[in-house]
């Protein structure tokens, strides 16, 4: 089959029941994608009067799976976010972004990405976590949890655990997580005979995931650059903060632009990693302040109370406007 024939044939059938939802049920619609739904959510906003947001996490038209879908795609993505009444972006990147392609910057507002901070906290225990798993409370973890893309830059983080482990005995690599990057993770686990130091765990429930980031020293987001990771911040990073642990991070533009030196996240490039992470491991009073620093930056900028008053008021702004205009 031909590549975006389906999406095409559905367009009728998803703009009615789209429609159908609009009328009945939004006073606002808040639109997060535009390759399977835009267009129909657009025209369904108009014809119904109802002001569009959208919610922007990152250039679509790049995580196209076929070349041939990227423009036609980039055509969707400047049609709904020029007709947008707002677009709602994580990072100042994507700010820049959205600008660049002819979006006003009065229309584009900025919210990150939010964390429950009373379910993510300092006081969680990774105890029982840590036993479940096998280790004890001297080890040492380095924590990667969410979907391992190509780009994740886990196997870069394993690719120091020799170093790693020959300073720090107690050191173990806990991974979290599922996705196309796993089987090579678990191939470098045998081949490098890393199986005593390296906990593979793939997908745990969101439930688990406060008392998993509980039990971490070190948490770590290593992505690589590229054109599908630039303009993200990972809710992982915020999820950490909140949970009052240092976080090392690749320094790349999404996530250097909503972090400064107060954040408490060390932002480094690949070539800085190891250092970094024998930096640590090696001084726990560093981390316990660091850790200190990224808890309070999270409470004040990321906190789920303080986003979501935010985003309250960005779709009741959009409201009043669409009301002064009628």
């Amino acid at each position: 089959m031909v590549p975006g024939v389906t999406r095409i044939s559905s367009f009728l059938t998803q703009f009615k029941i789209i429609f159908e939802q609009v009328v009945r049920w939004c006073d606002v619609v808040v639109l997060y994608s535009v390759p399977t739904n835009g267009l129909q959510t657009l025209l369904s906003s108009r014809f119904a009067s109802k002001p569009l947001i959208f919610h922007s996490f990152d250039v679509l038209h790049r995580l196209a799976e076929y070349d041939v879908l990227r423009f036609p795609t980039w055509a969707l993505e400047k049609l709904v976010y020029s007709r947008a009444d707002r677009i709602i972006v994580i990072s100042e990147s994507l700010r820049s972004y959205m600008k660049e392609i002819g979006i006003p910057d009065g229309t584009i507002i900025l919210l990150p990405p939010a964390v429950n901070t009373n379910i993510f906290n300092p006081s969680v225990s990774g105890a029982k976590f840590r036993a479940e798993i096998g280790l004890s409370n001297d080890d040492q973890i380095i924590l990667f949890s969410g979907w391992l893309y190509e780009f994740s830059g886990v196997d870069l983080v394993m690719n120091h655990m020799r170093q790693l482990m020959t300073l720090f005995p107690r050191v173990k690599l806990v991974i979290c997580g599922d996705g196309p990057l796993l089987t090579k993770l678990r191939l470098m686990n045998e081949r490098f005979g890393l199986q005593d130091y390296v906990r593979i765990l793939g997908r745990r429930a969101y439930s688990e995931m406060p008392q998993v980031v509980a039990a971490a020293d070190i948490c770590v987001n290593p992505y690589l650059a590229g054109v599908t990771s630039s303009f993200a911040f990972p809710s992982k990073i915020v999820e950490y903060m909140a949970s009052g642990k240092v976080v090392v991070a690749s320094d790349l533009p999404g996530t250097r632009s909503l972090l400064d030196e107060r954040s408490g996240v060390i932002l480094v490039r690949p070539s800085q990693l190891g250092a970094t992470l024998v930096d640590l491991l090696a001084t726990r009073d560093r981390r316990i302040e660091l850790g200190q620093a990224a808890r309070q930056y999270c409470e004040a900028n990321f906190s789920l109370d303080s986003v979501a008053d935010r985003f309250e008021r960005v779709l009741k702004d959009a409201l009043d406007h669409l009301e002064q205009r009628h």
